[in-house]
């Protein structure tokens, strides 16, 4: 009886072995597999077009100085960020529309907002730096839900891409998180020795376009963490590969020194979803690129 007994505990134990070793085997074949997906979305897949002109499409006067904004073209709608009153600002068709966030422990309300973005559902995503979490709003300004980021030090800057990437910026370890859109686990880190004082990041394409405001300067990645190039000023890649810098109030094409528009002076550039954002002293100008066809 005590031999059947000893039998059936080893069974338990190797079959127990079995389990664990096969949900180890499947987590390292799904990794696998999502190391391969990203690496493939790293070899640019759109087809290089030419820029042929920057069109407006569309404005919008302010009376605050605001840290950043965002835009969605539906219902032409703006987003500015205050981060002096952990505020967000919206605008629809010229009008001040609803303000959302503020100090306070409630669901809406931040700690410390340090970035907002536009994500492809077009939700409004909000970056609270201190209670480490991203939180989302309907267009209207109306709560949706939240989401913990706390395994990352100082969350301070995030960007969306269009295939569901997440890139968030640790101030702490400088070093830049790609996420997993499903469960907001780090998927691997890079950027480390690299960046220093991140002012801004944005993704175009396959391309992740980072600024330093310290170094002056513009890290290019693969969105698979690849190191691509750098360069002086705020220069980036759009998604096509156009090289674009802003320096000495012009926007130029770099590629073929063409002038694509000049400014009075700015207080930020932001780009989002294709739309380049240039915020004046009290004006906020949306534009995107048109381009020629391929041949």
């Amino acid at each position: 009886m005590q031999n059947n007994k000893d039998n059936k505990s080893t069974e338990a134990y190797i079959n127990l072995i079995i389990k664990e070793r096969l949900l180890l085997y499947s987590k390292r074949l799904i990794h696998f597999f999502w190391l391969v997906i990203i690496m493939s979305c790293a070899s640019n897949r759109f087809t290089p077009r030419t820029i042929s002109e920057l069109v407006l499409v569309d404005s919008l006067v302010v009376y605050q100085q605001f840290d950043k904004v965002s835009f969605l073209p539906s219902e032409r709608t703006f987003f500015c960020l205050l981060q002096s009153e952990n505020s967000i600002y919206i605008y629809k068709n010229d009008v001040f529309y609803n303000k959302i966030g503020g100090s306070g422990f409630s669901s809406d309300n931040f700690r410390n907002l340090s970035d907002i973005t536009i994500g492809i559902d077009g939700y409004l995503y909000a970056l609270d730096s201190f209670d480490k979490s991203i939180k989302r709003f309907d267009r209207d300004g109306k709560f949706q839900n939240s989401v913990s980021i706390s395994h990352i030090n100082s969350p301070i800057k995030f960007a969306f891409s269009y295939f569901g990437y997440i890139f968030i910026y640790d101030s702490h370890a400088k070093e830049v998180h790609s996420l997993d859109s499903f469960n907001f686990s780090t998927k691997f880190t890079f950027g480390k020795f690299q960046l220093y004082d991140v002012d801004n990041l944005f993704v175009c394409g396959d391309f992740l376009n980072i600024y330093d405001n310290r170094k002056k300067q513009t890290n290019i990645y693969l969105i698979n963490g690849k190191f691509e190039n750098d360069y002086r000023d705020f220069t980036y890649y759009d998604t096509y590969k156009n090289l674009l810098s802003y320096k000495n109030k012009k926007l130029v094409d770099s590629r073929n020194d063409n002038l694509l528009y000049e400014s009075d002076g700015y207080k930020y550039i932001n780009i989002e979803n294709d739309f380049l954002i240039f915020f004046d002293e009290n004006r906020v100008n949306i534009f995107k690129s048109t381009y020629k066809e391929p041949r």
